[in-house]
């Protein structure tokens, strides 16, 4: 329950991807939250339909969850969007997957 949990290393951080690219399948071991500032990203959590995210919309990466696409969904413009780790023990936030 994430109301009840202590979180000793919460970290926010802004991310800017170039155009057309498209962030390797990853997981991150606590919850993720974040919004996207401009552009438009193409996001999938492994098991669920991908959607576009457009400029002021927010997403959840669950924790321990496969994230199948964050991808910037355009290849003219860039994409920046704003991440918050729910960390609590790690300090490696992301794991690339193969």
């Amino acid at each position: 329950n994430i109301e009840t949990q202590c979180f000793s290393n919460i970290k926010t951080t802004e991310i800017e991807f170039k155009e057309g690219f498209k962030a390797p399948k990853h997981k991150h071991p606590c919850i993720v939250i974040g919004y996207i500032i401009s552009g438009e990203c193409l996001f999938q959590i492994e098991g669920e339909k991908a959607i576009v995210l457009k400029k002021g919309e927010a997403f959840i990466e669950p924790a321990e969850k496969t994230i199948i696409h964050f991808n910037n969904n355009s290849e003219s413009q860039k994409l920046k969007f704003v991440v918050t780790y729910l960390n609590n023990h790690e300090t490696k936030l992301t794991h690339i997957l193969e």
